[in-house]
This record gives structure tokens, sequence and C-alpha cells, in this order.
């Protein structure tokens, strides 16, 4: 709720600036929208990724805004829809700062694993999932954390992410371990290494449909500064073929 009314104080400040007028039915619309944005998409406004979608939706995103490049359908469960399943079933408590970063993280997974996803927000989820560019398809499952692929820290590698999940069980299953691996002990000896906060942490959730392609491309960019940057492409194989075989 406090993130809804930042986005709605920032808002308001644009309609000012831009000397539009305001009136209170607006108003009214305006904070009904914002206080239901669980789920975001291609559709859906840059600051609503920038805040809420974490790294992976926000570069879908920008990635889907051109027109020569064909993003795979998808949407993005926001962390306003991990703040919910945290209050509906009560974890806040449990998600206190704690020395014993192995006890945390098992006590967590344990928690998540065992609760309930809000029964609003699945069944908005399944109905995503019951559109014409998913049904029947499985999909990837993506962890989005929102300190990931920023320009301080990458945490590559460091979240769960699921490939081919396909209806109601499997998908909520894995959003459920997506949301739990951000307390990871892995996760979080990381941030404490990197001096990063170990509370208020939130993780948003990509779905996204899999792809049949059997051969992709990998970058990396190494050197020992921008000036000296090196990149090397390759061609390699890739899950995707597993699809077919499994359908």
């Amino acid at each position: 709720r406090a993130q809804s009314h930042i986005y709605l104080w920032l808002d308001l400040k644009r309609q000012i600036a831009g000397q539009q007028s305001l009136h209170w039915h607006s108003f009214g619309n305006l904070f009904s929208s914002l206080q239901q944005t669980m789920i975001a998409d291609s559709g859906s406004s840059e600051d609503v990724l920038q805040h809420t979608g974490g790294g992976k939706a926000l570069n879908l995103w920008r990635m889907s805004r051109f027109h020569f490049c064909r993003v795979p359908s998808w949407f993005c469960l926001t962390t306003a829809a991990f703040d919910a399943f945290v209050e509906e079933n009560e974890l806040v408590s449990l998600l206190t700062v704690s020395q014993d970063l192995h006890a945390k993280a098992e006590a967590v997974e344990e928690a998540f694993k065992s609760s309930r996803v809000p029964q609003s927000l699945e069944e908005e989820i399944v109905a995503r999932l019951d559109q014409e560019h998913f049904t029947g398809r499985f999909v990837a499952v993506r962890s989005s954390g929102t300190d990931e692929d920023s320009a301080a820290h990458s945490f590559a590698g460091q979240f769960e992410s699921y490939l081919f999940r396909r209806g109601r069980v499997e998908v909520m299953e894995a959003v459920r371990q997506c949301w739990a691996s951000c307390f990871s002990e892995r996760v979080m000896k990381h941030r404490q290494d990197c001096g990063m906060a170990l509370s208020g942490v939130k993780m948003a959730v990509v779905i996204q449909v899999g792809e049949s392609l059997c051969i992709g491309a990998m970058t990396w960019k190494f050197a020992g500064d921008q000036k000296n940057l090196q990149q090397l492409t390759c061609r390699v194989y890739n899950l995707g073929s597993r699809r077919e075989l499994l359908n």
C-alpha cells in the first residue's frame, strides 16, 4: 500500500506539471488501479515495472518496445503480489533479519511451500494462463529480483527459475518457490558480502511462454575496464527442443 501511495504521488506530480485538470473521480480511479497492480505485462507503464517488476520483467518490457524483437508472451507478478501473499499467510515476522542464514532459509522455504497464494490472485493468474498465447503450453516461471540486473549487482544465477511448467498446480508451486528463493542462504550471504540490506527484500515473478528453439546465443563481456571491453558470442544448444518431446 505504501508503494501504491508513492506511485499515486508521482502520477499526481506529473499531472500537475503538465497542467492537466484533476477531478475527484479520476483521483479515485487512479488510486483504485494502483492498488490492484499485482500483475503487469508489456502494456503496463514503465514506472510499474521499474519499481515493482524486478530486473527480468523490466528488460522484457523494454525489449517489447523494439518492433524487430519478438518477445514470447509474458506477464509479471509484481512485488505487490508478493506483499499480498506474505500478508495473507501472516509471514511478515518470518522475514526478519537473522544471523543464522541457513536456518532462516529453510524456515522460509518450508513456510512458503505450505502457504496458499491469495485466491483472487491465483484465479487471475489462471485466467491469464487460459488466454490464447498461453493455452496448453509450457511456461517458464522466472524469478525477477528487484536488485537483479542492475548496474551495481547482477545476481546472476542466485535466484530460482523453473522451466516446463503447465497447469495451475505446477505454476503455483513454482511461483512460491521463486518467492522463497529470494531468501535462500546463498542469496542472503551474497547480499551480506555486498553490503546490501537483508531486510525489506521482495521478489517479483515472470511467467513466460516457453519457446521450442533448439539453438540460442550467449554473450560474455570481459575485461579489466570499459576501454578494453571484449565481447564473445557463442551459438549454443538449449533446452527448447525438450518441450516438443514432453508434448
